[in-house]
């Protein structure tokens, strides 16, 4: 999302990243009158290959090329419901369906550039084929949270009613964050003075992005400043609905940081990119960005590209220079293409194309994404001081802190820590490393000739509304799909290994970081074995042991405050990976083994067990809730598990089980049932708190290790005691050992004495020994 670093992402969100660098531009002033333009037709869908052509330098995350191209909107368009539009604007039809992830559900289309040709497409679209109603309305789910209004440039308004199926909060959460509408409260979620909501009007006066445009502002619903997006998309994202980010954002580990990034700061860019086990630049481009992180927008101009760009879309993609400006203003991406000439991003007369796109709950970078570890599947290392050859060869001395992405990678985040004289005592951002988070290179960039913004620059970030009056065109993108499951893994020089440490600290003068106190719990199972607990998160704690003759490991994972916000437990889930790398299916595109624990309407709940396949991330593109839980059995009848059940106590939902390991041995030769073996290592384990009771998209994933498995007590009493069956055969055998000999030892001397007598009889000599 914000162009030049984005780091992180969550594969269920689009982030982007930038090849920033460039040379100095002037900040234009425009007229808002008539302009002479330069009349260039743009289709208003963009063929993906000249998007990600044009602007493929600045795409440099995970799933860039199918989130732009098709829009993050479609991924959670199965969250999807409608709403009605006010009197006076015409009902055109409606169009009803089954989703994945809502159930039943319906569009209903207002206003009046809705004919049966565009409400059949939209009604067969991407993730949604249902049944065209002409003139009629749809039919409202009982009870109901509200209407998530949409608006469709050129044509009306879609109206989706919402039940109230996870809560009022989820549920509007829902429209604003992932469908980009506004939502307007009816019957019991309604809090107003005024009772229910009028479910009359349309969406809020603004863009179609379903973000309102107050003055020079932008908003979408009611985020609070300082609001970061959800999941892994937060841990370096302002959520896309909130008008903008502070330095002192009250209660976060950077509150008032001197090292965070300025809030309104522009900087000259060079990218340079490398490629897996080599330092040869294979990429370089030259650009500008500019950041008003108060207002969570940005502007990134690129202005010259050379090599070969490998990234998400094109492995081997050889650049030519192209002009390109991206802007990022709340959750709207603009993309525009200059024409040539010597003043090409300084004059809108001079503008070749326009899109946009609409990221929906990803904003702009937040300026302390390096320094703290919120957000989902992160972390961050303060590194300290450290002299760095930086834009020339006189040394600088920089602090470092090392910030871990979703693709267990890392970006290293270089601030200035002696500033000179002309940068007024900012701690300026000087370089960063980019890891390529498997799609691409990893990137060095070098930030150069740091500036100030003010609230007078704000015309750079809002050229595309410029054009616009003019009379230039900037149709929205093509929307649909989510991330793509068929990307060759590329690998990267900047992997997290066994050296990371976590280290929070952000030099911020007021934050305290919280005491975590340390208490001594015992948790047993039922054996009554003392088992190894594992805090795997906010949510779960896991409690372990290894069973060495049946080869089992004893695992029981608790889920507490879970619950939704109409009191219901939501779906969970507890998968088992391959590996150390925190995602939701292998690299190599194959199933994850998963349990999954669903409650029924009575909270009564059940475990089962199976695989699921890629094609669940598609949010619903032909795979239905159905089609994954249909692969499932029963965990009691899973084969390799034993001893499979769930329950709730005390708003805790306790999962027990026990799985049979590999029956070899670390050389692979296989194991006799009664033969001891030793407990794994590790299990790499992934838990999920769902956002409702039926499967569908998840509030919470988090990735965990569990590696410690001591033996299961009953193990314990039995080793000890066959121990004391040894010690005491032992003892009995040396006993009996004892006497054979001195046994031995008399007969043999009674013999002697009896051949020495006869021959003294012999002799006729008495003597009698």
């Amino acid at each position: 999302a914000s162009l030049t670093v984005s780091p992180l992402a969550e594969a269920f969100a689009p982030f982007f990243g930038s090849d920033d660098a460039s040379l100095l531009i002037l900040a234009p002033r425009f007229e808002w009158g008539a302009v002479r333009i330069r009349k260039t037709v743009t289709p208003s869908n963009h063929p993906t290959a000249d998007l990600l052509r044009d602007f493929g330098g600045s795409l440099r995350c995970p799933y860039a090329s199918e989130w732009l191209v098709k829009g993050p909107k479609t991924a959670h368009r199965d969250l999807m419901a409608s709403r009605r539009m006010s009197e006076g604007n015409e009902v055109a039809g409606s169009c009803a369906y089954e989703s994945t992830w809502s159930g039943p559900s319906c569009i209903e289309f207002r206003g009046l550039g809705w004919d049966a040709s565009s409400m059949a497409d939209r009604c067969n679209g991407p993730m949604v084929e249902g049944t065209i109603s002409s003139g009629v309305a749809c039919a409202l789910p009982d009870p109901m949270a509200g209407w998530c209004h949409i608006e469709v440039e050129g044509k009306g308004t879609e109206a989706h009613p919402l039940g109230t199926a996870g809560g009022c909060s989820m549920v509007e959460q829902a429209c604003t964050n992932f469908m980009g509408g506004t939502f307007a409260a009816v019957g019991s979620c309604d809090t107003s003075a005024s009772g229910d909501k009028d479910d009359t009007s349309g969406g809020a006066e603004g863009d179609e992005s379903g973000m309102s445009h107050g003055g020079k502002g932008w908003s979408m619903g009611e985020a609070s400043i300082c609001s970061i997006a959800p999941g892994a998309i937060g841990a370096a994202h302002q959520a896309g609905n909130s008008p903008g980010y502070r330095s002192d954002c009250s209660g976060t580990p950077g509150e008032s940081s001197p090292y965070m990034w300025p809030l309104k700061w522009t900087a000259e860019t060079m990218w340079q990119s490398m490629p897996f086990g080599s330092d040869e630049v294979a990429y370089k481009s030259t650009g500008k960005v500019y950041y008003q992180l108060d207002k969570n927008w940005k502007r990134m101009d690129r202005y010259t590209e050379e090599g070969q760009l490998r990234a998400i879309f094109d492995p081997n993609n050889e650049r030519v220079a192209t002009r390109t400006t991206v802007l990022h203003r709340g959750g709207r991406m603009v993309f525009i293409k200059w024409g040539n000439g010597t003043d090409t991003m300084e004059d809108i007369t001079n503008i070749a194309e326009c899109s946009w796109t609409n990221l929906q709950v990803v904003g702009n970078i937040r300026p302390d994404w390096f320094l703290d570890g919120r957000g989902d599947s992160t972390d961050t290392q303060y590194l300290g001081n450290q002299h760095v050859f930086y834009a020339s060869d006189a040394p600088r001395l920089v602090k470092q802190w090392r910030k871990k992405d979703f693709a267990s990678q890392y970006f290293t985040m270089s601030m200035g820590e002696n500033p000179t004289t002309d940068e007024n005592g900012i701690h300026w951002p000087l370089m960063m490393n980019v890891p390529g988070e498997g799609f691409g290179d990893d990137s060095l960039i070098v930030y150069r000739n740091h500036a100030e913004l003010t609230d007078d620059d704000d015309g750079l970030f809002l050229i595309d509304e410029a054009y616009m009056s003019a009379g230039g065109e900037c149709p929205l993108r093509a929307e649909g799909g989510g991330p793509p499951t068929d990307r060759e893994h590329i690998p990267s020089n900047l992997e997290v290994d066994e050296g990371w440490i976590s280290n929070q600290y952000t030099f911020s003068p007021v934050w305290v970081p919280p005491i975590e106190e340390v208490v001594e719990e015992e948790y047993t199972n039922d054996l009554n074995d003392p088992l190894a607990l594992t805090q795997a998160g906010d949510e779960v704690t896991v409690a372990s042991c290894f069973d060495p003759i049946e080869n089992e490991v004893h695992l029981t994972a608790m889920f507490e405050d879970i619950r939704t916000d109409d009191g219901n437990i939501p779906w969970l889930a507890l998968a088992f990976r391959e590996d150390e790398d925190c995602l939701m299916n292998p690299r190599d595109g194959g199933d994850t083994e998963v349990i999954f624990i669903l409650a029924d309407d009575d909270g009564q709940v059940s475990a089962t067990h199976g695989p699921m396949s890629p094609s669940a991330r598609r949010m619903g593109r032909g795979t239905e809730a159905d089609d994954i839980l249909g692969a499932q059995v029963p965990l009691d009848e899973a084969i390799g598990f034993s001893h499979g059940s769930v329950s709730i106590e005390d708003d805790i939902v306790s999962l027990h089980f026990r799985r049979t390991m590999e029956p070899t041995t670390p050389t692979g030769v296989a194991i006799s049932r009664s033969s001891e073996v030793d407990p794994p290592q590790v299990m790499h384990l992934t838990y999920a708190v769902g956002t409702r009771q039926e499967l569908g998209y998840h509030r919470v994933r988090k990735c965990f290790e569990v590696t410690e498995f001591p033996l299961c007590g009953r193990m314990r009493e039995e080793n000890a005691k066959v121990e004391e069956s040894k010690k005491k055969e032992k003892e009995i055998t040396e006993v009996e050992a004892s006497g054979d000999e001195k046994k031995d030892t008399s007969s043999s001397t009674e013999r002697f004495s009896i051949f020495v007598s006869t021959i003294l009889v012999l002799t006729g000599t008495v003597f009698f020994i």
